[in-house]
C-alpha cells in the first residue's frame, strides 16, 4: 500500500485540517478517535499477518492511545453536554 502524504480529498492546508477537526463537537471527536483506534487496530492486524510484527506492536500502541483519547472525549462530552443545548 501506498501512503500519501496529503488527505486527497480537502484542499486546506495540515494547519487548517488540524483546526477544522479539533473545531468540532467533543461528542464527534469521541466518534471520530473510535474510528482512528478501529483503523489502526485492523491495520496491526493486518502488518502481523503481513510479517510486521514491530510495525503491527506500534500501531497497536496507538489504537490503544486512539482510544484512551476516545475516552477523554466521552467524559469531556459529559461535561459540556448540557451546554451545548
Amino acid at each position: 500500500m501506498k501512503h500519501p502524504i496529503r488527505v486527497e480529498r480537502y484542499d486546506g492546508t495540515d494547519k487548517e485540517l488540524v483546526r477544522d477537526i479539533t473545531n468540532r463537537r467533543y461528542d464527534s471527536l469521541e466518534e471520530f478517535y473510535k474510528l482512528l483506534s478501529k483503523k489502526y487496530s485492523s491495520d496491526a492486524r493486518k502488518d502481523m499477518e503481513s510479517g510486521h510484527p514491530l510495525v503491527s506492536l506500534r500501531l497497536k500502541i496507538i489504537a490503544e492511545y486512539h482510544e484512551k483519547i476516545r475516552e477523554e472525549f466521552s467524559s469531556l462530552w459529559k461535561i459540556c453536554e448540557k451546554y451545548m443545548r
